[in-house]
This record gives structure tokens, sequence and C-alpha cells, in this order.
């Protein structure tokens, strides 16, 4: 599992990603520099970075020095329709350390949702991951675009959206470190 920035998440939208794959995707020389992308009309330069940095950690682009190109897997993202980049993106999150997390925090809940903060101090606690409250916004905005789950903003709860059959808890407190207690459901 890696773990990854979720900061940069905060910074672009699932758009912006599919615009500058699907440029790559037509680039005639299959390569580009960072600087001529950067003048690119529908991609601001404040969310290259972070665009790029997300892309290359999940393998959608390929980066040597300052030469961007698109992988085949970032070729077929950015032809793919809207549902079929949500089950990549969802596919993708899940093998990110931070995001399996804070899904192991919303199983152990016993209704399924779990107050922000709550969220928030349970991910910090005896985890040399940390995460801030910009990167749990990030998380919500990106969760609940590819369907992990939903967010009541008005009570703001974190809800899982599939009720099913969890992972048995004693696999996810394992993973965690046995070191969590949850509020119980009111």
């Amino acid at each position: 599992m890696k773990t990854i920035n979720l900061n940069a998440f905060n910074e672009f939208s699932l758009d912006d990603l599919s615009i500058l794959l699907a440029y790559l995707g037509n680039v005639p020389s299959g390569e580009i520099s960072l600087d001529q992308v950067k003048k690119l009309p529908p991609v601001r330069t404040s969310k290259i970075g972070p665009i790029v940095k997300i892309a290359e950690e999940f393998g959608l682009i390929s980066k040597k020095q300052d030469r961007l190109s698109v992988t085949a897997s970032g070729l077929t993202f950015s032809r793919s329709g809207l549902m079929s980049r949500k089950t990549t993106m969802r596919t993708l999150f899940g093998k990110v350390e931070q995001i399996q997390r804070l899904l192991d925090i919303l199983a152990l809940a016993p209704s399924g949702r779990l107050a922000k903060k709550t969220v928030l101090d349970t991910f910090n606690l005896g985890s040399p991951l940390s995460l801030s409250d910009r990167d749990i916004d990030g998380f919500i905005a990106w969760g609940q675009l590819c369907d992990l789950f939903g967010y009541d903003k008005k009570k703001e709860e974190i809800f899982r959206l599939e009720l099913g059959t969890p992972k048995g808890p004693t696999e996810i407190t394992q993973r965690l470190g046995n070191v969590y207690t949850l509020p119980r459901a009111s």
C-alpha cells in the first residue's frame, strides 16, 4: 500500500485530471515538457503540480525530468466516461494507505456514520500518518465523487454508502493497531 499527499486533491478536479490526460494522449510526439503543459488554456498553472503528482502516483502519466507522457492506463482513463473514471479512481484510492485507514475507521462505526472530527481524531491517534482538516476536506470531496462514502454537510458526518457486511472488526482493528474506540451509535 502507498501513502500520498491527500492535500493535493484539494487543488484540482476530476475534469482537470481528464483534460490533462486527454491532451497528453493527443500530443503527436507522445511527450511534452512541463512548461508547455503549464501554458494549456484549460489547466491553470497553479493546479498543474498537484495534478502531475497524483497522476504520476497513480500510474496515469510518466514523468522523466520535465517531460510528461500519458501511460496506457491514463489514455484509457481520459477516453472513458464519467462512471468508468469514478470506478478507476475508486480502485486507485483503494491502494492508498490513508484512504484505506479512513474507510476502516468508518467500517468500525456501528451506525456506519461518524462525525468528521471523530474520524480526524481517530485517524491521527497512534498513527505515523497524520491528517489535517484540509486533508480530510479533500478526502471527503473525492470520496463522495468516487462513491466511496457519503457526507452530510449539515451534520458534518461521514457515512458508509454500502452498509452490507463490512470487513470483520478483528481484521480491521488488527490493521489499525487495536488502539481505536469509537463512540456508540446515537
